[in-house]
């Protein structure tokens, strides 16, 4: 490796996560990571970590993330895998179906358009590991539905959870943001005080909530 080891390790690592016949096949504007390469090596960690075979995700945009997990599911289990992932937009659903179908996913990853907090309330479980990546202001409405889908053991993962350093301002938030924050500020005090529920917040870039359900139920 050359250069600055400590800045480029997660670049490096996550590289292998881009499919070579994904980059091959869709322009670069179609194909736009949805996660930073410290949260997309972290969460690529975590993969091979838990070893799910069924993640439910919120917010496709253009499937980055979904085909990035598909990859570490494809090299764990070779196959009988399956991601679903909710995409409000439907112009972002369409580009990442075709993005899927590019990086030979189209059977395993199921690009669902719809409202996240509307589908999840549709769905059945168990998922191995939930991630939301979609609105913000959602995550706190999907808190229930989340934990409902999430099997005993699994990860619930929130991306983006320190909203820009704005969670930690106790005054002078934009209004313009004032909703977006009071409703991460209540989802992260849910699941803080939730006993069924370990729970952390890695800080790192705009912060990553990693959260398992637990075996047993705290009374």
């Amino acid at each position: 490796m050359q250069g600055d080891i400590i800045g480029d390790f997660n670049s490096i690592v996550t590289e292998e996560g881009f499919s070579a016949s994904l980059r091959a096949s869709c322009d670069k504007s179609s194909y736009i990571p949805s996660l930073r390469e410290n949260h997309a090596a972290l969460y690529k960690t975590v993969l091979y970590m838990q070893r799910p075979f069924k993640i439910l995700e919120a917010g496709t945009l253009y499937g980055y993330s979904a085909v990035l997990a598909a990859e570490v599911l494809k090299d764990i289990h070779a196959g009988g895998f399956r991601i679903d992932t909710v995409e409000i937009d439907p112009g972002n659903a369409e580009i990442a179906r075709k993005n899927v179908e590019a990086a030979g996913f189209s059977s395993c990853v199921r690009v669902i358009e719809g409202d996240a907090c509307e589908v999840f309330s549709c769905l059945e479980g168990p998922y191995d590991l939930i991630f939301l990546d979609c609105s913000k202001s959602s995550y706190n409405s999907i808190y229930d539905d989340a934990k409902r889908l999430l099997r005993n053991g699994g990860l619930l993962m929130a991306d983006d959870v320190c909203y820009h350093g704005k969670l930690e301002e106790s005054e002078n938030v934009p209004h313009k943001h004032r909703t977006i924050v009071y409703n991460l500020r209540e989802f992260l005090e849910r699941v803080s005080k939730d006993g069924d529920f370990a729970a952390c917040i890695d800080k790192m870039d705009d912060g990553m909530l990693l959260a398992v359900k637990k075996t047993t139920t705290v009374k």
